[in-house]
C-alpha cells in the first residue's frame, strides 16, 4: 500500500522497504503480533510477508498477480526470489488471476499437491456504472465524432502490447479514431504522443488515470486492445488476469487480443477476436465494426458467465476469512 493514499478509515498505511536491511531492523518487532494474518503480492512484498508470518506465527495468503519466471524473471536476486517461493509454499492460500496460471505457479514455486489455490480475475467484482450520457460527453471532450468507430488502448503503450498495430490501423483507415490511456509520464513518450496526435485521429490522456476513471471512460470506446507479445509464460497465459481485457468486456467493449489458448473464450463467446499480425488486426477491426451491436451483448454474457466476478468474489472472501480464522470455516 502507498503511504498517504486514503484507503478509508479502517486502513492504516506505513512505509516498508522490501529488502534485507528493513527485514533485519523491523521484522522481529512485537507489534506485528497484533495482526491476525499477513498478505502480499509477488514479488517485492512476498518475502517480507513470509518472514513476518513465520516469525510471529501468523497465517499468510498470497496474491500471485505476477509470476516472474523464465523470460520474465524480474530484477530481484535469486536469494530474494527463493524467499518469495518459500512464502508461496507456506501460504494457506495462493490467489492467481486465471486458470491457465494455476500450473504455472505450481511449477514455479514447487507448491505441494495440497496447496490451496483459487482464481479471481483482474477486475472489480462490481463494475462502475457511469451516467447514461457519459459516452457522448467524453467523445465531445476528446473531439471525437459521436458516431465514430473508436479503438482504445489502456496501460503501457509499447510494441509488446501492440502500439504498432494501433498506429498502422490509424494510417490505413482515416475513419478510425483511437484513444490511448498511457501509464507513463515519460517526457519523450509524451512528446511522441503529442506529435502523432497532430496528424492522426488519436486522443491521448495527459494524466495517468485511476482504475475507476479508466473503467468509466471505456464506455466511449467501440473496441479495446489486450495484446501481449512478450513471450514470458505469464504473458502467454493472460486470460482474465488482464485488467484491461476484463475492463473492456465489463463495459461492453469487444476485445482484440493476440493468439494464445487462454484467450480462446473471446471467440467462443463472440465478444472478441485473436490476431497474429497487422493484417489480421485490420480484419478484426472491420469485423467488429460490422457486428458491434451483437458483440457488445456478447461482452455482457461473457462477463456474467465466464469471468463471473461476483460469484468468484464471494468464494474469495470466504477463503480469506478461513485463512484468518480457520475455526469458523
Amino acid at each position: 500500500m502507498l503511504k498517504g493514499v486514503d484507503y478509508g478509515g479502517a486502513v492504516r498505511t506505513g512505509s516498508v522497504n522490501y529488502g534485507w536491511t528493513w527485514l533485519l531492523k523491523y521484522a522481529w518487532r512485537p507489534r506485528w503480533k497484533s495482526y491476525a494474518c499477513f498478505s502480499g503480492t509477488s514479488e517485492d512484498p512476498l518475502a517480507v510477508v513470509g518472514v513476518l508470518s513465520a516469525l510471529h506465527r501468523r497465517p499468510c495468503f498470497v496474491l500471485a498477480d505476477e509470476i516472474k519466471s523464465d523470460l520474465y524473471y524480474g530484477n530481484r536476486p535469486e536469494t530474494w526470489k527463493r524467499l518469495c517461493r518459500w512464502t508461496n509454499r507456506r501460504a494457506k492460500l495462493n490467489i492467481v488471476n486465471d486458470d491457465a496460471r494455476l500450473e504455472l505457479l505450481r511449477d514455479y514455486a514447487s507448491l505441494p499437491k495440497d496447496s490451496r489455490l483459487i482464481v479471481y480475475p483482474g477486475c472489480y467484482h462490481k463494475p462502475p456504472t457511469p451516467p447514461a450520457d457519459h459516452r457522448l460527453q467524453l467523445r465531445r471532450q476528446w473531439g471525437i465524432p459521436d458516431d465514430a468507430f473508436v479503438l482504445g488502448a489502456s496501460g503501457h503503450f509499447n510494441l509488446y502490447i501492440g502500439a504498432d498495430l494501433l498506429l498502422e490501423a490509424l494510417a490505413a483507415d482515416q475513419s478510425l479514431y483511437a484513444v490511448v490511456q498511457p501509464t507513463s509520464n515519460n517526457p519523450f513518450e509524451k512528446y511522441m504522443f503529442d506529435y502523432i496526435s497532430r496528424t492522426a485521429n488519436m486522443h491521448v490522456e495527459q494524466q495517468v488515470m485511476t482504475w475507476q476513471q479508466s473503467w468509466e471512460s471505456s464506455v466511449a470506446l467501440d473496441v479495446g486492445m489486450a495484446v501481449y507479445r512478450h513471450q514470458g509464460s505469464q504473458f502467454q497465459k493472460m486470460g482474465i488476469s488482464s485488467n484491461r481485457l476484463c475492463m473492456f468486456l465489463a463495459m461492453g467493449v469487444p476485445v482484440i487480443g493476440n493468439r494464445q489458448p487462454s484467450y480462446e473464450f473471446l471467440e467462443r463467446f463472440g465478444c472478441g477476436l485473436m490476431v497474429s499480425d497487422s493484417h489480421e488486426f485490420q480484419q478484426a477491426l472491420d469485423y467488429i465494426r460490422r457486428n458491434l451491436a451483437a458483440m457488445r451483448q456478447a461482452c455482457k454474457t461473457c462477463f456474467d458467465e465466464y469471468i463471473m466476478p461476483p460469484g468468484r468474489y464471494e468464494g474469495l472472501s470466504k477463503a480469506i476469512a478461513e485463512v484468518i480464522n480457520p475455526t469458523r470455516a
